[in-house]
């Protein structure tokens, strides 16, 4: 009797080691995968700054009548996209859609000034509607989203 017993201790002890390596056997590419990973943040954070300063200059050029607004409208909406790629939370998405439909409200006062002092056209300013209003879907989307998320 005492023979099975040990047997099965001993069959016992080999299947929980078996079972405690191959868990220690994580998926060798996983240190691959997280440097991935982090070059891939990083790389973001370094595109969203990057674009930030593309915008920052377009803005300024713009007020000055050095630039189109249409240059402002690419510039912004470059960083909006960079910002929506890096978003991990839908509440972060509805955010930056908030930020970037402030900012086009006073791009279409800086279009219809430009206009006003004859430095811009009408195109720039419907140019710049048509955005906002590109914006505003965007944010309905992502707050649809959200309360079907929520449910």
């Amino acid at each position: 009797m005492k023979m099975p017993a040990v047997v099965l201790i001993g069959l016992a002890a080999t299947l929980f080691l078996t079972a405690a390596g191959s868990q220690e056997k994580v998926d060798p590419r996983r240190a691959e995968i997280d440097e991935l990973v982090q070059k891939t943040t990083a790389l973001q954070g370094e595109r969203i700054a990057t674009l930030k300063d593309v915008l920052d200059m377009s803005v300024h050029l713009a007020a000055k009548g050095r630039a189109d607004v249409a240059e402002v409208l690419d510039a912004r909406m470059g960083l909006l996209r960079a910002e929506l790629d890096a978003a991990e939370k839908n509440s972060d998405r509805i955010a930056y859609c908030k930020k970037a439909l402030e900012s086009l409200k006073e791009d279409e006062q800086l279009a219809k000034t430009l206009l006003e002092a004859a430095r811009g056209t009408g195109l720039n300013v419907i140019k710049v509607k048509a955005t906002r209003l590109e914006i505003e879907v965007l944010l309905g989307q992502a707050k649809i989203r959200e309360a079907k998320e929520s449910k």
